[in-house]
């Protein structure tokens, strides 16, 4: 990774293409120190209670017992990439700005396209799970670059972001009138991300062991049929890159299928506007999914194994 030290001491003559960058990359992780210092006055505690910290210490045991079980999960595991146009998505977004506990209108409570498309992602999946927990889990990395002040800026090239997690019950979720709930419990979690939370997660992360691994504490009870994990890229400029052969025709990674994850991704430039879900099943799910979602599988344009 370049750093700010390594970046100037590049020569803008010998690498004129350095002269449009905006500014100077720079990978210093002590922007983070702040949270974890001693809590300004302005800040405040902004009414954020953190009832259940997204992150928890894995155990030697505890990393064992996840990743045998994410192996046990792999044999058979598909990856369907589905596609949302503008126009679907506009319709979930609809349904989950209206649709409360028993299906009434509502009238407040913003929710975004995201978490509208993540409640009913969410949804499909728990429907398709093998076991009967009494609750479900939505975990999803979130962008905390202009959640704090100032804000952390565009030439800082490492992660910047936080974890969220939403527990439901397994009636409220199953409800097929309840995407709204779904949309509203993640978007209620989502606005939490300001600078009083990340306080006190920066605040317990940096007390921690240095030699034991905090992990989104998601992952420590791992259940692919009950548990989505989200990261979205859906807003990044991925068409707009060109390092010098012109812009991409298309951008994803490598194939992946893994049970219980979802990445989300911007449609091509020059093509239906919308979002592409790479969603990760199991064989049991991807076989019932096949048998009970015809109608979801409308969307589907590519499959992996």
């Amino acid at each position: 990774p370049c750093t700010r030290q390594v970046a100037a001491s590049i020569s803008v003559d010998a690498d004129p293409s350095l002269q449009r960058l905006a500014s100077v990359p720079e990978l210093d992780r002590t922007i983070f120190d702040r949270f974890s210092e001693p809590k300004r006055s302005d800040i405040g505690d902004n009414d954020v209670k953190i009832d259940r910290m997204p992150y928890r210490v894995l155990t030697p045991e505890d990393k064992m017992a996840m990743y045998t079980q994410a192996m046990e999960l792999m044999p058979g595991a598909r990856l369907q990439v589905l596609f949302f146009s503008q126009e679907e998505l506009a319709r979930i977004k609809q349904a989950a700005s209206e649709s409360g506990e028993s299906g009434e209108s509502v009238k407040e409570g913003w929710v975004s396209t995201n978490d509208a498309l993540c409640a009913h992602l969410w949804r499909v999946l728990f429907t398709l799970r093998d076991t009967n927990p009494s609750t479900g889990c939505i975990g999803m990395a979130a962008n905390i670059r202009a959640r704090v002040d100032p804000p952390i800026g565009s030439s800082y090239i490492g992660n910047a972001l936080s974890f969220v997690i939403v527990e439901l019950a397994t009636e409220t979720i199953c409800n097929p009138s309840n995407i709204g709930v779904l949309a509203r419990a993640i978007r209620s979690e989502v606005s939490r991300l300001n600078e009083g939370f990340l306080h006190q997660v920066c605040t317990w992360l940096k007390a921690q062991d240095a030699a034991q691994t905090p992990f989104p504490s998601i992952f420590a009870n791992w259940d692919t049929g009950t548990s989505l994990t989200v990261t979205s890229w859906a807003t990044y400029p991925c068409y707009s890159v060109d390092f010098g052969l012109g812009t991409p025709a298309w951008f994803c990674p490598p194939p992946q299928a893994v049970p219980g994850m979802l990445l989300l991704l911007p449609s091509p430039a020059g093509s239906p506007r919308g979002i592409y879900a790479h969603m990760g099943f199991s064989a049991q799910q991807h076989a019932r999914l096949h048998a009970d979602n015809s109608s979801f599988l409308r969307h589907t344009v590519h499959q992996f194994q």
